[in-house]
């Protein structure tokens, strides 16, 4: 689904400027090399993957696109997520469990993926780089330290599929929100 500011923009690249989505029956492996494609060093211009030009623009660099993959019963934005569905979000760098804002969880979720080595936004790699590092660290504490008002998303209309990066995603209805 699409909604304001999550839009298709050419072949294979899609620009989100705020609002949060859900891909149903998406490998996560396939959003995540969407997203460092899109992220482009810190950029978030990438000409290929999922990209911002509101974070692109960010003069205090804190907002980025963050990726989750859900597990049984998870929610998101208060709806649910299947097994099979990958969320992302325009939100705080740092902001590991997409809530919107970055504090206490999110530092104990950094912690713990450095601890056992894992990767993924949700683990902390808030740069898509594939290992949680000093470099995440001080992302999720630039973000932390300068961060405003908690992101939240509004239910927009639904729309029903964009194509990237040569693959079709199809949307739940009335999960993308811009807000």
């Amino acid at each position: 689904m699409v909604a304001g500011s999550v839009s298709a923009i050419g072949t294979g690249v899609f620009t989100v400027n705020g609002g949060a989505a859900i891909f149903q029956n998406t490998s996560p492996s396939t959003i995540f090399a969407m997203l460092q494609s899109g992220y482009n060093g810190g950029a978030w211009n990438g000409s290929s993957g999922i990209n911002s030009t509101t974070a692109a623009t960010d003069a205090a660099s804190v907002h980025a696109i963050g990726m989750m993959q859900p597990t049984a019963g998870t929610t998101f934005e208060n709806q649910p997520l299947g097994t099979a569905d990958v969320a992302i979000k325009y939100t705080y760098y740092g902001d590991a469990n997409l809530d919107g804002q970055v504090d206490g969880s999110d530092y104990s979720l950094i912690d713990n993926g450095y601890l056992t080595g894992a990767s993924g936004w949700q683990n902390g790699d808030f740069n898509y780089d594939g290992v949680i590092n000093g470099s995440d660290y001080t992302l999720i504490d630039n973000a932390y330290n300068t961060q405003g008002a908690q992101i939240s998303a509004e239910t927009a209309s639904p729309t029903a599929q964009i194509a990237g990066a040569g693959e079709r995603h199809q949307f739940r209805n009335r999960q993308c929100w811009d807000y």
